[in-house]
Protein backbone atom coordinates (compact mmCIF):
# COMPACT_ATOMS: atom_id res chain seq x y z
CA UNK A 1 0.00 0.00 0.00
CA UNK A 2 1.27 3.40 -0.54
CA UNK A 3 -0.97 5.97 1.18
CA UNK A 4 0.92 9.01 -0.31
CA UNK A 5 -1.05 7.92 -3.68
CA UNK A 6 -4.63 6.63 -1.72
CA UNK A 7 -6.22 3.54 -0.36
CA UNK A 8 -5.72 0.07 -1.81
CA UNK A 9 -3.31 -1.57 -3.08
CA UNK A 10 -0.57 -1.00 -6.39
CA UNK A 11 1.27 -3.96 -6.77
CA UNK A 12 0.30 -7.48 -6.44
CA UNK A 13 2.35 -10.91 -7.11
CA UNK A 14 1.69 -14.58 -6.78
CA UNK A 15 4.69 -16.30 -4.91
CA UNK A 16 6.43 -17.88 -8.10
CA UNK A 17 5.40 -14.79 -9.62
CA UNK A 18 3.82 -16.41 -12.34
CA UNK A 19 1.15 -13.24 -12.05
CA UNK A 20 2.46 -9.80 -11.23
CA UNK A 21 0.24 -6.83 -11.95
CA UNK A 22 0.63 -3.45 -10.99
CA UNK A 23 -1.78 -0.18 -11.32
CA UNK A 24 -0.15 2.34 -13.38
CA UNK A 25 -2.24 5.38 -14.24
CA UNK A 26 -5.04 3.55 -13.22
CA UNK A 27 -4.90 -0.04 -14.77
CA UNK A 28 -3.86 -2.97 -14.04
CA UNK A 29 -0.80 -4.01 -16.05
CA UNK A 30 1.01 -7.11 -16.14
CA UNK A 31 5.11 -7.57 -15.56
CA UNK A 32 7.66 -9.73 -16.38
CA UNK A 33 10.55 -10.13 -13.74
CA UNK A 34 13.99 -9.64 -15.78
CA UNK A 35 16.91 -11.32 -14.73
CA UNK A 36 17.64 -13.64 -12.37
CA UNK A 37 15.03 -14.38 -9.38
CA UNK A 38 16.92 -13.51 -5.98
CA UNK A 39 16.49 -15.44 -2.73
CA UNK A 40 13.83 -13.77 -0.63
CA UNK A 41 15.59 -11.18 1.77
CA UNK A 42 15.70 -11.41 5.42
CA UNK A 43 15.38 -9.57 8.55
CA UNK A 44 17.10 -6.03 7.42
CA UNK A 45 18.21 -6.68 4.19
CA UNK A 46 17.14 -5.30 1.13
CA UNK A 47 16.33 -7.48 -2.66
CA UNK A 48 16.08 -4.86 -5.66
CA UNK A 49 14.16 -6.34 -8.47
CA UNK A 50 13.43 -5.27 -12.31
CA UNK A 51 10.28 -5.42 -13.72
CA UNK A 52 9.28 -4.84 -17.29
CA UNK A 53 6.57 -4.22 -19.65
CA UNK A 54 5.76 -2.08 -23.27
CA UNK A 55 6.79 0.59 -22.29
CA UNK A 56 7.49 0.17 -18.43
CA UNK A 57 10.21 -0.11 -16.45
CA UNK A 58 9.92 -1.19 -12.44
CA UNK A 59 12.99 -0.89 -10.08
CA UNK A 60 11.31 -2.20 -6.88
CA UNK A 61 14.01 -2.19 -3.84
CA UNK A 62 12.55 -4.26 -0.96
CA UNK A 63 13.39 -3.95 2.74
CA UNK A 64 12.09 -6.36 5.34
CA UNK A 65 10.77 -5.05 8.51
CA UNK A 66 9.62 -7.90 10.12
CA UNK A 67 9.89 -11.98 9.44
CA UNK A 68 8.85 -14.85 11.32
CA UNK A 69 12.24 -14.90 13.37
CA UNK A 70 10.21 -12.48 16.15
CA UNK A 71 7.29 -14.51 16.14
CA UNK A 72 6.52 -17.16 18.72
CA UNK A 73 4.40 -19.09 15.79
CA UNK A 74 5.69 -22.37 14.69
CA UNK A 75 3.45 -21.95 11.97
CA UNK A 76 4.54 -18.05 10.74
CA UNK A 77 4.59 -17.69 7.36
CA UNK A 78 4.37 -13.95 6.81
CA UNK A 79 7.04 -11.54 6.39
CA UNK A 80 6.08 -7.85 5.74
CA UNK A 81 8.42 -5.09 4.26
CA UNK A 82 9.13 -1.53 3.20
CA UNK A 83 9.46 -0.95 -0.60
CA UNK A 84 10.03 1.91 -3.25
CA UNK A 85 8.70 1.42 -6.90
CA UNK A 86 10.29 3.15 -9.69
CA UNK A 87 8.34 3.39 -12.17
CA UNK A 88 9.25 4.59 -16.04
CA UNK A 89 6.67 5.09 -18.25
CA UNK A 90 7.19 6.32 -21.79
CA UNK A 91 9.07 9.62 -20.72
CA UNK A 92 7.37 9.81 -17.47
CA UNK A 93 8.91 8.82 -13.85
CA UNK A 94 7.58 8.26 -10.61
CA UNK A 95 8.84 6.78 -7.27
CA UNK A 96 6.65 5.68 -4.49
CA UNK A 97 7.13 4.21 -0.72
CA UNK A 98 5.05 1.52 0.10
CA UNK A 99 4.60 -0.92 2.82
CA UNK A 100 3.64 -5.34 1.95
CA UNK A 101 3.36 -8.39 3.18
CA UNK A 102 4.04 -11.43 1.42
CA UNK A 103 3.27 -14.81 2.66
CA UNK A 104 -0.08 -16.59 4.59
Amino acid sequence: MAPSIGGGYIFLAEWDESKILMNIDGQDVSLQVIGDADKRPSRSSSMIKTYRAPGIDVRATYTVTWDCSQSDSESCEVTKFNATYEVRKDDRSQTIQATGTVGC
